[in-house]
């Protein structure tokens, strides 16, 4: 089912739902959703996150001449 973020808010004339602003609006309907975002009441799809690996602007990079520390003082 796609998601939507709801722009202004709205009631369903086919579900007699209200949609707040800032909420999300779900639907298998894309003839609905497209009629909507023409009204500017919905966005554009949220597309699903990725699970797994991090990003590059997510990746915790070591600085120029930092050194890995170790516990180990020999």
């Amino acid at each position: 089912m796609a998601k939507y973020p709801v722009l202004n808010a709205f009631v369903d004339k086919n579900t007699a739902a209200y949609y707040e602003s800032g909420s999300v609006y779900e639907t298998k309907d894309e003839e609905r959703a497209s009629d909507l975002q023409d009204m500017e009441f919905i966005g554009e799809e949220m597309k699903p996150q990725r699970k797994g690996r991090a990003t590059d602007e997510h990746r915790k990079t070591a600085a120029p001449g930092d050194v890995a520390k170790s516990d180990n003082h020999s």
